[in-house]
């Protein structure tokens, strides 16, 4: 008898695999344990919406980028959010 079993499930045994192969299967390690399932493109509707938020979203980058080190320095808060996501939270919502 073999007792040396390779893979599980398709999944290789002693290997954290996380990733997509060839856009059929996924895997992902959640909770300790390895997973596999079926690949899922994302929807991108590009809706006219959509577009605006991203471009709104890529207006903000571009001023956090046009900060000096003190002016980035004075969002940091502290807590779990860094200095960048306190801005563009601020950023998104007054615009």
């Amino acid at each position: 008898m073999n007792f040396l079993k390779v893979s599980y499930d398709g999944i290789p045994l002693g290997l954290g695999v996380r990733g997509t192969i060839a856009k059929l299967f996924s895997y992902r390690i959640r909770r300790g344990l390895q997973e596999k399932y079926a690949y899922v493109c994302p929807d991108d509707p590009k809706t006219e919406a959509q577009l605006a938020r991203r471009a709104l979203f890529a207006a903000g980058v571009a001023t956090w980028k046009a900060f000096s080190a003190e002016e980035k320095n004075s969002w940091d808060k502290g807590g779990p959010r860094s200095s960048i996501n306190w801005f563009l939270r601020d950023y998104l919502r007054t615009y």
